[in-house]
């Protein structure tokens, strides 16, 4: 499975990139550019999504229904890096019928492999 780390920052690719390792994850591709993360779904392949707010033009919210209105991306698991005070209404929505899974920085290994088996179970 391929695991897709887009992050506007990437000394923070870099440092997810390695907590997936530490779990045994290491596929994994990324980008900082939200349209190239997109045609990385389309190409297909990616079996988990992990996010979070990219700029103001790009919200969290919008790029994963992005992500979600792809063929390929449909039932895409998602983990979305939010702080405690932005878990908004919409991420709450769309978790009730996407496999998306909010994670509260500062991430650990061990919170980062629940957040990665939880999603991957809620995916089917």
């Amino acid at each position: 499975m391929q695991i897709l780390i887009i992050l506007p920052d990437p000394t923070m690719i870099r440092i997810y990139r390695n907590l997936f390792a530490v779990n045994g994850y290491t596929n994994s591709v990324s980008t900082t550019d939200p349209a190239e993360a997109l045609e990385i779904v389309r190409k297909g392949g990616v079996g988990l999504v992990l996010t979070g707010q990219m700029s103001d033009s790009a919200p969290l919210v919008k790029m994963v229904a992005d992500i979600h209105a792809l063929p390929e991306g449909k039932k895409m698991p998602c983990i979305l890096l939010v702080s405690s005070k932005s878990i908004s209404k919409e991420i709450y929505a769309i978790q009730s019928v996407k496999p998306v899974m909010p994670l509260c920085p500062p991430v650990n290994a061990d919170m980062l492999d629940q957040a990665t088996r939880n999603a991957l179970q809620a995916a089917g």
